[in-house]
């Protein structure tokens, strides 16, 4: 029998609350809240991935979940009415305690909705804001669910959501959509702040009606400076709390995912490890030293190194495909696998003209493209590769690199192996040859167009790559730069490290 059936075999709710306990221990829930990101995901895809797992809708949110809810979260504040999808969801009212049987009599007589958990605050909603959980940063205080009792937090979240989560069991937590708010969003006047287009939970096309207001400044700041305890108090606790959301302003250590959630690696020098886990800790990645990735038989600087190991990447880890980002690059919004994968499971390749850098480097550094040593080095490429020399010049960058684990193997057993070569031994031959700089990039890309080992879907770079500090200034005093801009087109920035 479900838990589903069970807690309607007995009427009283602390009994229904009895039965919850550790009904879910050691899985994942998926708390879903309705704050502006989750709109943004792909819905069917979420669905796909949320299938058969324990995800407790808050609010609104659920409309946007239904056919997957194990929960729904309700309070008597911005009611509407719901029509379920499934009879297996379990609906869950949060209820003042002081108004507790005038809104037991409202949700059972006059609104007829459905209600299988109805549980009290313990406390009424106009206690002092410094009592509440965001203030007080008492998060034992959502153990007290078990008696079946809630806390203020403000919000559903803190008063429901991770205390209801934590009742059953559970030892990770993925929050979906929880954005908390922007505090940009007020303004000041009279010495005060003041919500001016404020966003929080209650701020999307979810909602079929008009909230009565949103937080103010102060509990808005208070709610998100404690989630640097709460993440404490969660690891103290032994559960991991991830973030799905591009604008969650809530503490850097949690673990930020994807709704793909795609591996990651960091690969550096084994004496840099310390450094690298000093500064961004241990979670969230899996490390890679660069010497388990390639046994350097020449002593090279760190930029032909580097270029060495990326490239073989594909030896260490089982993958298809990967995705190469650097150090001085970062992501400023969600990202999935279809932003690096076709349909057809064939990654995207990296193949365009980079109009925009010709344009840049005419207009701000007076050089001219068509001089630099990158378009001899494509040049060069295309001997070696015997393809004619003075079709169009195409970048197969800036990265983010996208790169096919078979097009590497073709060129390891098709041109290294052949002539005694191994990866090394081939950029410092062509080096001497040429004169020129070896460039992973281009060497992956001309063997591509040369080789045609996998079908080209072509794209340009995926983050906003800015050259040279010329470019930055230039963008930022014009505006071009600014980041809400840019993340209408790509997925991340780049801050090239010799300059920024």
């Amino acid at each position: 029998m479900s838990i589903h059936s069970k807690i309607r075999e007995v009427e009283d709710t602390y009994d229904r609350i009895k039965l919850l306990k550790d009904a879910y221990k050691d899985q994942t829930a998926y708390l879903i809240t309705a704050g502006p990101s989750l709109t943004k995901l792909d819905r069917e895809k979420l669905l796909e991935k949320l299938e058969g797992k324990l995800v407790i809708a808050c609010k609104q949110s659920y409309e946007f979940v239904k056919e997957v809810a194990t929960f729904h979260l309700m309070s008597c504040y911005s009611y509407q009415p719901y029509e379920y999808y499934s009879e297996d969801t379990i609906v869950h009212w949060q209820l003042t305690a002081m108004n507790a049987q005038n809104e037991v009599n409202r949700i059972q007589n006059e609104w007829k909705h459905r209600a299988d958990i109805m549980i009290p605050c313990y406390s009424t909603p106009w206690i002092p804001m410094e009592r509440t959980t965001a203030f007080t940063r008492e998060f034992d205080n959502w153990l007290a669910y078990s008696e079946g009792k809630a806390i203020w937090g403000p919000g559903i979240m803190y008063e429901s959501g991770f205390p209801l989560a934590l009742h059953l069991g559970v030892n990770k937590i993925v929050t979906i959509g929880w954005d908390i708010g922007d505090l940009s969003k007020f303004k000041e006047e009279n010495g005060y702040k003041l919500g001016d287009d404020w966003h929080n939970e209650h701020a999307t096309e979810l909602y079929k009606i008009k909230a009565d207001g949103g937080p103010d400044y102060r509990e808005l700041k208070e709610t998100i400076d404690c989630t640097k305890e709460m993440y404490d108090w969660f690891l103290d606790k032994k559960v991991e709390v991830h973030i799905l959301s591009d604008i969650s302003p809530a503490d850097k250590r949690f673990k930020r995912i994807t709704l793909d959630d795609i591996p990651f690696f960091i690969s550096c020098p084994k004496l840099e490890r310390n450094q690298l886990e000093t500064t961004i800790g241990t979670e969230g990645y899996e490390f890679i030293a660069d010497e388990d990735i390639w046994q350097f038989e020449n002593k090279l600087d760190g930029w032909r190194s580097q270029q060495i190991v990326k490239s073989n990447l594909w030896k260490t880890i089982d993958v298809d495909n990967y995705v190469c980002v650097d150090s001085d690059q970062f992501f400023i919004r969600n990202f999935f696998e279809t932003d690096f994968l076709h349909p057809s499971d064939t990654p995207y390749s990296l193949v365009h003209e980079n109009k925009e850098v010709q344009q840049y480097e005419k207009l701000l550094l007076g050089k001219n493209y068509r001089e630099n040593n990158y378009v001899k080095a494509v040049q060069a490429y295309r001997s070696t590769f015997s393809q004619p020399k003075h079709s169009k010049i195409y970048d197969f960058g800036p990265p983010p690199y996208i790169w096919s684990t078979a097009v590497w193997q073709h060129f390891e057993d098709n041109v290294l192996l052949p002539n005694d070569l191994n990866f090394e031994t081939f950029q410092i031959g062509f080096e001497t040859h040429y004169r020129i700089p070896f460039r992973e990039a281009i060497t992956y890309g001309e063997y591509l167009l040369a080789s045609r080992i996998i079908p080209i879907h072509p794209t340009s770079g995926l983050f906003k790559f800015y050259h040279w500090k010329e470019m930055y200034d230039f963008e930022q005093e014009t505006k071009l730069g600014l980041e809400e801009n840019i993340k209408e087109n790509f997925l991340g920035i780049t801050l090239q490290s010799n300059w920024s």
